[in-house]
């Protein structure tokens, strides 16, 4: 079933907490869950100059995805894209992801490709990785750069979209 879309909205603030919602549509699936909550304290971040960290990293398995078709013994194509919805966001912030294992696979044979190296998440769909067949605990982490005292001190949020194609 060519175009067929799942998308998953996660929200993540600055305080990084990560909540997960799935949406079944046809007969793939893809579903995401985890939470990530990183505070960065205006008290850290105080004179220009400090040595302070501008990149937040998340545990390389912070979140995981399954990729799912019944029934699970098929292989079938299939390739997830990312995009940024922005709500509160700072452009001077940039969220990154990656993948950080190949999950387990549930289908016999099911493999998985790309999606290993950080990639700057825009307001674009692009193109994140890709398999086949069932595949379960994809790891995935995250990052937060550009973390600045000129950047002014509040809660930035902004809405990760995942898009499930089949091919």
């Amino acid at each position: 079933m060519k175009g067929i879309e799942n998308k998953i909205r996660h929200l993540l603030t600055l305080a990084m907490f990560l909540l997960s919602f799935s949406t079944l549509f046809g007969q793939a699936t893809v579903t995401v869950w985890g939470n990530w909550r990183q505070n960065v304290e205006a008290t850290e971040i105080t004179n220009a100059g400090d040595d302070f960290p501008n990149v937040y990293e998340s545990a390389a398995d912070q979140s995981r995805l399954r990729v799912r078709r019944q029934p699970t013994s098929q292989l079938f194509p299939w390739r997830i894209d990312v995009r940024g919805d922005i709500v509160t966001w700072d452009n001077r912030l940039e969220i990154w992801i990656r993948r950080t294992n190949d999950g387990i696979s549930i289908t016999p044979g099911a493999t998985i490709t790309g999606g290993m190296v950080y990639q700057q998440i825009s307001i674009f769909d692009q193109y994140f990785f890709e398999g086949n067949g069932s595949i379960r605990r994809i790891a995935l982490q995250y990052q937060y750069r550009g973390v600045s005292v000129v950047i002014p001190a509040k809660t930035y949020r902004q809405t990760i979209v995942y898009t499930l194609t089949e091919l």
